[in-house]
This record gives structure tokens, C-alpha cells and sequence, in this order.
């Protein structure tokens, strides 16, 4: 079970230094690295866990899941800007007005 922790560790590592990014579309050559580095530690966790116990390996990626959601969290969307569209139309659309009927410009 050391191997897929260590493996953990690196992806978990990798999602704590692009949250630290603060502009991810600045520095693609960046993301892209760290992106890769965690996929490379992603795959070799998945191929390590294949062969061990059941329970054991159960745990070791519900908490690599779960801590990197947890260090990913506070990021901001730098990649793309849709959360803040969904954001600005959940608000017209709760004011009574069709998020379709004016352009986001117009607002």
C-alpha cells in the first residue's frame, strides 16, 4: 500500500500547487505539467491499487479523493468564466426575467 499512497501523495501534491496558480490561462506550459504529473500519478495509483486488498485500497482512494477535492476547493475558475454566467443568470432568472431574453452585454 505504500506505492499508491506515495502516488496519492503526488497527485494530491499536484492539485495543491494549480490551486496556487492564480491565473491558470497565464502559465499553460505550467498547467499543462502539472495536469500531466497528476494524471502520470492518478494512473499509476489505479494500476498500483489493482493488485492489493480490497478494503484497503477502498480507503486509500476515498482519501486521496477526498483531499484533493479539499485542497482544490478554494481555487478560483481561472480556465473558464462559465461559473460566473450560471451565477449571473440564476440571478436575473430569480428576479422574474428570462436569462435568454438580453444578451449578458446588455446587463
Amino acid at each position: 500500500m505504500i506505492k499508491p499512497a506515495v502516488a496519492g501523495v503526488g497527485l494530491i501534491g499536484c492539485c495543491a500547487v494549480i490551486a496556487r496558480v492564480p491565473n491558470l490561462t497565464t502559465a499553460p506550459r505550467l498547467f499543462l505539467l502539472l495536469f500531466f504529473l497528476a494524471f502520470a500519478c492518478y494512473a499509476a495509483g489505479i494500476w498500483w491499487l489493482h493488485a492489493s486488498d480490497g478494503w484497503r485500497a477502498t480507503t486509500v482512494m476515498l482519501a486521496v479523493g477526498i483531499i484533493a477535492r479539499f485542497v482544490l476547493a478554494p481555487a478560483l475558475p481561472t480556465l473558464s468564466t462559465y461559473a460566473y454566467r450560471y451565477v449571473c443568470d440564476a440571478r436575473v432568472a430569480h428576479g422574474g426575467i428570462s436569462p435568454y431574453t438580453y444578451s449578458p452585454m446588455a446587463r
